[in-house]
């Protein structure tokens, strides 16, 4: 008899675990790796900009400096036709220009109406409704920053620099 209850006890117990088993959910999510290009390309495009800011200011051309940016941004948007590339001017007399430079775009660049409001050496970028980037406001007589968006496979990737 000892051995007839063993058995009934074990089935018993197999029994309730695979019903167990059964109400098991298992969740998994796959993510695909992030894309760095943005994050870079705006690294880059930053670096290069405030190399010609720099070469400009050193060489007695302060005229030339926003033709040179524009046609650095230009060579950036044809070499990445992906990418939409924001640039965000702020002069030596406090005024910001915004432009939006796509490959896809005609030779000049789109002249975008945003809302940039300076504080507590902050400025504040609101693109649209829900995308608003905030930058640290340097004493530069010239600054600039830029956002690159690259979207593509259902995803947005952004980076501000």
């Amino acid at each position: 008899m000892k051995k007839r209850g063993q058995f009934f006890l074990i089935a018993a117990l197999i029994i309730i675990s695979i019903i167990m088993g059964f109400n098991t959910v298992y969740n998994s999510a796959s993510a695909n790796k992030p894309d760095i290009k943005a994050t870079k390309l705006a690294e880059t495009i930053k670096y290069e900009a405030t190399q010609v800011i720099n070469s400009g200011y050193m060489n007695n051309k302060k005229d030339q400096i926003l033709n040179n940016i524009n046609s650095l941004i230009k060579s950036y948007a044809q070499s990445n036709p992906d990418v939409e590339i924001n640039i965000i001017e702020e002069d030596s007399d406090n005024t910001f220009s915004h432009k939006v430079f796509q490959d896809n775009k005609p030779n000049q660049p789109d002249i975008k109406v945003g809302t940039i409001s300076k504080g507590n050496n902050k400025i504040t970028v609101t693109l649209s409704p829900g995308l608003s980037y905030t930058f640290d406001n340097t004493a530069a007589v010239h600054d600039l920053y830029v956002i690159v968006k690259k979207e593509g496979n259902d995803e947005r990737f952004i980076a501000a620099r």
